[in-house]
């Protein structure tokens, strides 16, 4: 029997990866996926750096619902590799309080982290789909990804 993809092994995955798919919803409705850079924030929920001329940004002022989709970017074969959807509620928060986590991880960020239109956006996961394979899918709330 293939072992239990666990909230651990999803957020060993967040924290080994640096890079998502975010899906946000469109005026009408329509989803809409876009690449970010992403980070945890101490209580282990994601943390993103967003413009307001990204379209995701407009998308998420008017309807804070979104998803997260990371993969195993080592993975040889894609669709065997291991990925976790994590849905949520995106909210900005103070820069102060995820800054340096967020640059430790992107330092390139650095560059462009202080403009006036970035803000940082933190998730709160409320349902997250973990797939580590054939046979190996678990959906659990999302209060169980964050650190304990």
């Amino acid at each position: 029997m293939a072992e239990r993809f666990s909230p651990q092994k999803a957020r060993e995955l967040l924290l080994k990866q640096r890079f998502a798919s975010l899906s946000t919803l469109m005026a009408d409705a329509s989803p809409y996926g876009s690449l970010v850079g992403y980070c945890m924030a101490e209580n282990g929920a994601p943390v993103l750096l967003i413009s307001d001329l990204a379209w995701h940004t407009r998308h998420l002022k008017a309807d804070p619902r979104g998803s997260l989709l990371i993969v195993d970017a080592a993975a040889p074969v894609a669709l065997a590799g291991a990925r976790v959807t994590v849905l949520g509620v995106l909210r900005q928060v103070e820069a102060r309080l995820v800054r340096d986590s967020y640059l430790e991880r992107h330092p390139d960020a650095a560059i462009y982290a202080d403009f006036a239109d970035f803000s940082f956006w933190q998730m709160e996961p409320q349902q997250v789909h973990a797939i580590a394979g054939f046979g190996r899918i678990e959906t659990f709330v999302g209060s169980e990804l964050l650190t304990p």
